[in-house]
């Protein structure tokens, strides 16, 4: 693929972490299965997702879910972020929504050292 003005576009790599409220991890879990259906529409892929292993080293309360995703572009990146498809569900299914199933997020790009 190629920008506007022809430059190629560069994949990007994403990490997300996820940490359910307390007794909302499936709910969560439920949350992210409909939204990463998602991402394929916008060029991407889950290159991962899980958990983090009881014992690893970590500061502080690990994450209920980590994902990997590779998006084809920054754009891609923004533009599923804010696909109106996405909306529906943080909208319509109050009890499933984010703000309801999750305490906090953090969402970093990552890379080949």
């Amino acid at each position: 693929m190629r920008h506007a003005n022809g430059m190629p576009e560069i994949p990007v790599v994403y990490c997300v972490l996820l940490w359910a409220r307390p007794g909302m991890e499936a709910a969560l879990s439920a949350y992210e299965d409909k939204v990463l259906r998602l991402v394929g529409e916008h060029g991407g892929r889950v290159l991962e997702r899980g958990t983090v292993l009881p014992g690893s080293q970590y500061g502080g309360e690990p994450p209920a879910e980590v994902q990997v995703l590779e998006m084809p572009s920054e754009a891609s990146l923004d533009a599923y972020v804010n696909d109106p498809g996405v909306w529906p569900w943080r909208a319509s299914e109050t009890r499933l929504s984010p703000g309801r199933t999750c305490s906090a997020s953090s969402a970093f790009r990552a890379g080949a050292g």
